[in-house]
Parts: structure tokens; C-alpha cells; sequence
């Protein structure tokens, strides 16, 4: 079996540019499935057209949580006391 898990963004302030906005899963989640014998498949931020196809390559989806869902995609304007968005990796994992 292949778990797909949606990448968050690193969104932490780094000297390293290439580590800047990198895709990354938390190893604890990986741990999990390796532990019991699931290939787990990072799925990366991508363009919103591409999810089909990487989710026609695993089995199930997890969607760790993250930052705050960007309020433009309900159309709404963004509450004083909302979080950090990142709406590319709102719309990848809406499609």
C-alpha cells in the first residue's frame, strides 16, 4: 500500500535560499507508515492540474495540518487574528 502525504512549505527563516519554501513532511508521520509496512509518498506542492495525476499514484491521502487556509478561497477577507497562509499549497490540495 502508498499513503500520499501533502508537503507543507518551509516557511522558517533560513540562510540556506534552496531550504526557503522547501517541501518537507514531518519524519514522525513517515515513521508511522514505514513502521507498518506502508510506503508513504511525499506528494510536493504543486500546480493545482497536476493532483489527479499524483493522486492516481497512492492508494489514500493524508492531509497533516498546517497554516491557516487562505480566506481568498471561500471569499472572504482575512480575519485580524488568522495565521500564516500559503495559498499554493491551499489550492494543490483543494484540487
Amino acid at each position: 500500500m502508498r499513503i500520499g502525504i501533502t508537503a507543507d512549505a518551509n516557511m522558517q527563516p533560513t540562510t540556506a535560499p534552496r531550504l526557503r519554501l522547501a517541501p518537507y513532511v514531518r519524519k514522525s508521520l513517515v515513521d508511522v507508515l514505514v513502521k507498518n509496512d506502508i510506503t508513504p509518498v511525499i506528494l510536493p506542492i504543486a500546480k493545482p492540474e497536476m493532483a489527479e495525476e499524483l493522486v492516481g499514484m497512492v492508494d489514500a491521502i493524508i492531509i497533516p495540518g498546517g497554516p491557516d487556509v487562505s480566506p481568498a478561497l471561500y471569499g472572504e477577507d482575512p480575519h485580524q487574528r488568522i495565521g500564516m497562509t500559503y495559498l499554493p499549497r491551499d489550492e494543490f490540495e483543494l484540487a
